[in-house]
């Protein structure tokens, strides 16, 4: 960008940025209020009260940038602030909010103090805050939400952070994107959405909705919108002892996926570490064109099966002409950062679903190998050296020559010490060697919990302890 200057190349204007708020003038902060009266110059968007403004005696510059109908762009708006400033005014600019919030704040005093304007940032009340206030809808509430995110809904990659409530500005335009993206991530589409247009104005409108329904298109709400999500919303009409959240115990290695179920203490059961010796599963991975199928039960069998491959100087292309399958989304999500797509996948995420995925593949005419006639094929599992053998047993009942490796180790932790499971709801299992060592480490299964076991083989262990 090409900057202007002053004649004698002194500056004496500044520029002060000021948060008018969510839209209402009686939410203006007094400093704000101070400094648009004493401005000689104001630069201001369609979000501000027109009428307002209106009082004051300062020159005003329209520079809005509402979806399509952008006045002028941040750059531009940058360069006239600058202009402005150069040529000795008092120049304000006013922004919806809070100026560092969603409203370019951090580029404009970037531009201007690296040409040694003065900037004076005065706050605003951000929008995704006087929401809460002007809705009754608290963003955080003891035993309901004790964490928030604030997001943009315009961005060209939606992020949705793993926290209790979610803030989600400008939403008017991307809102089904976004639920669509929830109910991907595995949030429940039944969950309750708050959707508020023109918040603080007498305009101001509320609407309540689900993912599941929100995901089905494009909705025409009124503009600007924003989103709240969360169990927070409920407490809009119910009862918060109706609203807390139920606590779950998370045994296995990765509490992410369980957020879901209410609040969550994480207390891995199971490390996983590589093999002292990797000799076995080098020299299997070594012959990997031997093989006509390479199976992987778990994440964890994906990061060591490829450090393996990596430790030969090798990469996804030694994998050219061999079938892969995963045990499921997890297991398809680790193999894809390695540029890998499973040509076949258990829709349960357990042995016995895979078994099946593979007898129904053969069903389509796939069956036979070219290596082997004797048999339907060689198959080759990387996994935990504890494993049961459920898988490998099913499909050498089909005819498969199936080749079990162990590719990393399964140890239970040190230090472990009991937690006072009496205010937990319930406790999630997520392999068979959690139950396991929690039976190991509490001496039982608690029967006046829920117990939540992830695939049919977590399930049966359980059931064996119950018993």
């Amino acid at each position: 960008m090409e900057l202007s200057k002053s004649k004698n190349n002194e500056i004496t204007g500044s520029v002060t940025l000021v948060g008018f708020g969510p839209g209402n003038p009686d939410l203006l902060t007094i400093a704000g209020e101070k400094a648009i009266a004493g401005a000689d110059i104001i630069f201001h968007d369609d979000l501000i009260d027109q009428e307002f403004l209106g009082k004051y005696k300062a020159d005003k510059v329209y520079v809005g940038k509402r979806r399509h109908k952008h006045s002028a762009n941040q750059e531009d708006i940058n360069q006239l602030l600058l202009d402005a400033a150069l040529a000795g005014k008092k120049v304000v600019r006013v922004k919806g909010g809070d100026p560092m919030v969603f409203a370019h704040g951090g580029e404009e005093i970037e531009l201007l103090e690296k040409n040694n304007i003065p900037v004076t940032v005065i706050p605003g009340i951000s929008t995704g805050l006087a929401v809460a206030s002007l809705t009754k809808v608290p963003l955080t509430h003891r035993n309901v939400s004790s964490s928030v995110s604030f997001i943009s809904g315009h961005a060209a990659e939606i992020g949705l952070p793993n926290t209790d409530t979610l803030v989600c500005y400008m939403v008017g335009f991307n809102i089904h994107r976004i639920a669509a993206k929830a109910i991907a991530e595995g949030r429940d589409p039944q969950s309750t959405v708050m959707l508020v247009s023109k918040v603080s104005t007498p305009e101001q409108q509320e609407f309540y909705s689900t993912f599941e329904e929100l995901s089905k298109g494009p909705v025409n709400y009124p503009t600007p919108l924003i989103a709240v999500i969360g169990d927070v919303v409920k407490l809009k009409h119910h009862d918060s002892s109706t609203v807390e959240k139920p606590t779950y115990l998370v045994t296995g290695t990765d509490a992410h996926h369980y957020y879901s179920y209410g609040k969550i203490v994480h207390q891995p059961l199971i490390h996983l570490a590589a093999l002292e010796d990797t000799t076995e599963l080098d020299t299997h991975v070594q012959n990997l064109h031997n093989y006509d199928w390479l199976i992987f039960t778990s994440r964890f069998a994906v990061k060591y099966f490829f450090e393996s491959l990596h430790r030969m100087g090798k990469d996804t292309r030694f994998l050219c002409g061999v079938k892969v399958a995963s045990l499921g989304k997890m297991t398809s999500n680790a193999m894809a950062e390695y540029g890998i797509i499973p040509d076949l996948t258990s829709k349960d995420e357990s042995s016995y679903g895979l078994i099946d995925a593979f007898n129904a593949y053969q069903s389509q005419g796939d069956s036979k190998s070219p290596r082997d006639s004797e048999t339907k094929g060689k198959i080759l599992i990387p996994r935990s050296e504890i494993a049961l053998n459920v898988l490998p047993e099913g499909l050498t009942k089909q005819g498969w020559d199936v080749t079990p490796v162990a590719a990393y180790r399964n140890v239970f932790p040190d230090h472990l010490e009991p937690l006072d499971l009496s205010l937990m709801e319930g406790i999630i299992f997520s392999s068979p060697s959690c139950v396991d060592n929690f039976v190991r480490l509490y001496g039982e299964l608690p029967k006046d919990k829920k117990l939540i076991s992830r695939g049919k083989l977590t399930e049966e262990r359980v059931q064996f302890y119950l018993e």
